[in-house]
């Protein structure tokens, strides 16, 4: 593997990664919205 492969390789990956962290956090707002939400009903 020469240099170019490996750092497209980590580019791909801190790429993907961040892509995971932003689900993640969206899906945990929208949960806790939804706790909101429900709370509030109550």
């Amino acid at each position: 593997m020469n240099h170019t492969s490996i750092s497209l390789h980590l580019y791909f990956v801190v790429t993907f990664l961040h892509c995971d962290c932003v689900i993640l956090l969206c899906c945990a707002s929208v949960y806790c919205i939804i706790l909101l939400y429900f709370l509030s009903q109550a």
